[in-house]
C-alpha cells in the first residue's frame, strides 16, 4: 500500500451529488428494485482508476489483467449511506481486498486510508511479507484485508526477483555507464507509484542498496 493523491472531484458527481446521496439513502431505508449505484459512473471510475494507477488501492495488484476492479467504500455504504457518493469516501479495489474488508468499520482501530496516512510509515515489507509496524491500524488493516495471502506473496516474490537480477546487472555494469542507465531507468519504473506493489520494491531495493553499499548514479 502507498499514499495516494487525492485527484480534482468529477463534475458529474459535483453536480449530482446530493440528489444521489438522497435515492441511495431512501433505497437504504425502504430497498424496492435493485440497489442505486451512481458511484459507478463510468466518468468516477475513470477518475479513481487515474488516481489510483488503475491498482487496488489496498493491495497494490494491477487488476485490470485478471479482473473487474471495485468502486471501494473505504467508510461502508451500508453503515454510512450518507458517504456513498463522497468523493473522499471512494477509491478502487480489487474484488478480493474489496470482499475481504466487506463491512469493517471500527472507529477504534480505523484501517489504514491510503489517501490520508502515511501508509508506508506504517506497513513494511521484509522481502515480499507486509508487516505492520507500531500501528494497530497497521495490523488491522494486514489481517483484515490479507495483505499476505498465498498469491499475493507469490507475485510479490516473483516482481523481487526480477528487482534483484536488476541490481546483479548493474553490479556487473560498473565501468558501462550508458548501460547502468538503462537498468536503473528500469528499476525506477519498478518502484514508482504507478508500479505494481510498489512499496515492497521500495523497502526491498533499499535494504540491497545497503547491504550491497551500491549508490545511485
Amino acid at each position: 500500500m502507498i499514499r495516494l493523491n487525492r485527484h480534482a472531484e468529477p463534475q458529474i458527481l459535483i453536480e449530482n451529488r446530493v440528489d444521489w446521496t438522497e435515492e441511495y439513502v431512501n433505497w437504504r431505508n425502504n430497498p424496492m428494485g435493485p440497489e442505486p449505484r451512481r458511484f459507478a459512473h463510468h466518468d468516477i471510475r475513470d477518475a479513481l482508476q487515474a488516481e489510483t494507477h488503475s491498482k487496488c488501492a489496498y493491495c497494490e495488484a494491477r487488476i485490470g489483467d485478471v479482473a473487474f476492479d471495485h468502486i471501494e467504500h473505504k467508510l461502508p455504504k451500508r453503515s454510512n449511506p450518507t458517504l456513498v457518493c463522497a468523493w473522499q469516501n471512494l477509491t478502487i479495489a480489487c474484488p478480493k481486498c474489496n470482499t475481504y474488508k466487506g463491512q469493517y468499520d471500527e472507529p477504534q482501530c480505523p484501517l489504514l486510508d491510503p489517501h490520508v496516512d502515511d501508509v508506508e510509515n506504517y506497513i513494511t515489507f521484509f522481502g515480499p511479507m507486509a508487516l505492520p509496524y507500531d500501528s494497530e491500524s497497521a495490523d488491522a488493516t494486514i489481517t483484515r484485508l490479507r495483505l499476505n495471502r498465498t498469491e499475493l506473496l507469490y507475485e510479490r516474490a516473483q516482481l523481487l526477483d526480477t528487482l534483484y537480477r536488476l541490481l546483479n546487472l548493474v553490479q556487473r555494469a560498473a565501468n558501462e555507464p550508458a548501460v547502468r542507465i538503462a537498468l536503473w531507468l528500469q528499476i525506477d519504473t519498478m518502484t514508482d507509484a504507478a508500479g505494481q506493489f510498489a512499496s515492497a520494491c521500495r523497502y526491498f531495493l533499499a535494504a540491497q542498496l545497503a547491504e550491497r553499499g551500491i549508490t545511485r548514479p
